[in-house]
């Protein structure tokens, strides 16, 4: 699916509409086995609607108060399912405030090697960059949490995943090679459509 729509209109608050739509004039068969999306779409409006329509899905979610609170309770527990790519993962349930029900999470991590560093603006407008010394038997983790209506195996999802991101890319790289020719009052929106 493609149309175009104003720069302003990028969320899936204005994204949702035609999906639903285009859903509803277009045979069952035709429809994606997954909707897959970043945290704009890890929503109560859309995962409702989803599962209204009987349509998997898989979206990240932001790192609210609330899941970072579960993440903490998690982290301390063993036995984190190796998903590839240096990521673990572990699951649970979780109602945000605003949902309407519990829904299955799984919750990534993957382990930061290596030297870090903090960039910041100071007051005056200059950039500064801080390295930052971790101390040895300490680990240092980046997070992703994702909302799942999928039943498969937790090792699954890492890759699942992961593979939005590469379909995204390719459609970045268009964006990019298409940037002088492009309106600035126009994008172009492509449907990942995962098929079985």
């Amino acid at each position: 699916m493609s149309m175009l729509s104003p720069a302003t209109e990028h969320t899936s608050k204005h994204f949702a509409p035609g999906l639903w739509a285009l859903l509803d004039r277009i045979p069952r068969d035709l429809w994606p086995s997954l909707l897959r999306g970043d945290c704009g779409f890890g929503n109560e409006p859309i995962m409702r609607e989803a599962e209204q329509r009987g349509l998997a899905y898989l979206f990240k979610l932001r790192l609210t108060a609330n899941v970072k609170r579960m993440i903490e309770r998690l982290s301390t527990q063993r036995e984190w399912a190796n998903t590839g790519q240096g990521w673990q993962a572990k699951e649970s349930l979780l109602r945000l405030e605003g949902w309407s029900r519990q829904r299955r999470v799984i919750i990534l991590r993957r382990r930061v090697k290596g030297d870090l560093a903090i960039s910041s603006n100071e007051t005056s407008g200059q950039q500064t960059l801080s390295f930052v010394d971790v101390g040895a038997g300490v680990d240092v983790y980046e997070y992703s949490v994702l909302a799942t209506s999928l039943d498969e195996e937790l090792v699954s999802f890492g890759q699942l995943y992961r593979d939005r991101g590469d379909s995204e890319n390719i459609f970045d790289e268009l964006k990019n090679q298409w940037a002088g020719a492009a309106s600035s009052r126009r994008t172009l929106l492509v449907a990942d459509w995962p098929r079985a």
